[in-house]
């Protein structure tokens, strides 16, 4: 599941148009006296090698701090993911640029500076990331019944109109739906998406999906529960894909008509 939403982190247009924008800035502005020391041509070869490598970075602590941590708040992710972002890459920053202007720039930028600079710019990419500066998310379109292959016959499925959302290699089995801020990561059997959607419009397009709404903030495909958990007075779904989900006291009443507590 890290793998697939870190693919899915990369591969948005915000976090290019940020690497770009942020290299040429560099090659332009020439921080650090490089400006003064080498041309245009090299400053923006190393400045697209070091923000790409930055960007790398972020997305996959960005991805850790979600998903494997499991904090949803955005300010609270986002400073953190800065710091580990700053921790991480500092090293690999001051050690590169020492490796490539060497002697040339008569005083190098200090460390306080340096993780300054680079925190400054990864919660930048957190921010931008957030923001989705990226093309609407396609309006749904009705899909075609799929024919599943199961070895000995074939089974035809149709896909609910939620799957119209998400990219063409996420339209897998539906798991789960959960509120993230403005958000909600749809998670299939393929990785998570995120989708520019209220929960309860990302609910309505499940059909014929046979779930429930088990948290204000959590909707789970009953054919994805594993099994159910107890920890004191919590409730939790073991789901599929692993993750665990929550379950609120007034939407226990669903587990107890489906026999699962």
């Amino acid at each position: 599941m890290f793998f697939a939403a870190f693919r899915t982190e990369i591969s948005s247009r915000a976090l290019l148009g940020g690497w770009l924008g942020i290299s040429g800035i560099a090659a332009l502005t020439g921080p650090f006296g490089s400006y003064l020391v080498v041309g245009f041509p090299p400053r923006l070869a190393f400045w697209l090698i070091q923000i790409g490598i930055g960007v790398v970075t972020t997305a996959a602590i960005r991805v850790a701090v979600r998903d494997v941590i499991g904090i949803k708040d955005f300010l609270t992710g986002a400073i953190l993911t800065a710091l580990l972002a700053t921790c991480v890459l500092i090293v690999q920053f001051s050690s590169f640029i020492a490796a490539v202007y060497g002697d040339m720039i008569p005083t190098l930028p200090g460390w306080f500076e340096m993780a300054l600079e680079i925190f400054t710019v990864s919660l930048g990419l957190c921010i931008l990331r957030e923001t989705q500066l990226i093309p609407p998310v396609p309006v749904p379109v009705p899909l075609p019944e799929v024919v599943v292959d199961t070895g000995t016959d074939t089974e035809t499925k149709v896909q609910p109109r939620l799957a119209g959302r998400l990219e063409p290699d996420m339209r897998g089995t539906l798991i789960s739906i959960s509120v993230r801020d403005h958000y909600v990561d749809v998670r299939t059997d393929k990785g998570r998406s995120s989708l520019l959607l209220r929960l309860s419009d990302a609910i309505d397009e499940t059909a014929p999906i046979d779930g429930a709404q088990v948290h204000r903030s959590h909707w789970v495909a009953w054919e994805a529960v594993q099994a159910v958990e107890r920890k004191g007075d919590k409730v939790l779904l073991r789901l599929s894909d692993g993750d665990p989900i929550p379950v609120s006291r007034n939407y226990r009443v669903k587990l107890e008509a489906r026999g699962l507590i």
